[in-house]
């Protein structure tokens, strides 16, 4: 049954069929619906979330463009040194959230590399994309929190690994 609609003052209102007071069904209530005016050519569209790159303190979209492909390309080619070169220090690792060892050089995080990036972490590197990050007030992640990273005063750099 098509339903008879009117636009009041942006909302728009759908009329209920008739139910008589005998009827054993009981009438349904008015349903509004917000419309909203079509954006003015003018205005700007919204932030895509990746414009909030600002959060994670990256002010410039091509620096986290750029570190995902050195990320990609040290991840593809397993280069311990240059994903070791990625890294924040010092550098904490988490499981399930909690801490589990600080690592105050790249040399020291190096004894430990197949314990920190894992067959998991190397794919999720690998597989990076731009247009799949997530970003807050933490940084900015890849594939579901598996790998952080935020803008520090020596560039963009791995905060966190959820291996």
């Amino acid at each position: 049954m098509v339903m008879p609609a009117v636009l009041l003052g942006g909302m728009l209102s759908i009329a209920t069929p008739f139910v008589s007071e005998s009827s054993a069904i009981a009438p349904l209530p008015e349903v509004n619906f917000l419309v909203q005016a079509p954006l003015d050519p003018e205005t700007p569209p919204p932030l895509d979330p990746r414009d909030r790159l600002f959060l994670a303190n990256i002010t410039n979209p091509q620096d986290a463009r750029n570190f995902l492909a050195q990320m990609r390309s040290a991840a593809s080619d397993v280069d311990p040194l240059a994903l070791a070169e990625l890294v924040h220090y010092p550098f904490v690792t988490y499981d399930s959230g909690r801490p589990v060892k600080t690592y105050a050089t790249s040399t020291d995080l190096l004894r430990d590399f197949e314990q920190i990036f894992t067959p998991r972490v190397i794919t999720a590197m690998r597989d990076a994309q731009y247009s799949e990050l997530f970003v807050n007030y933490q940084g900015a992640m890849i594939s579901n929190g598996t790998v952080w990273f935020f803008q520090y005063s020596e560039g963009i750099k791995i905060k966190a690994i959820n291996s």
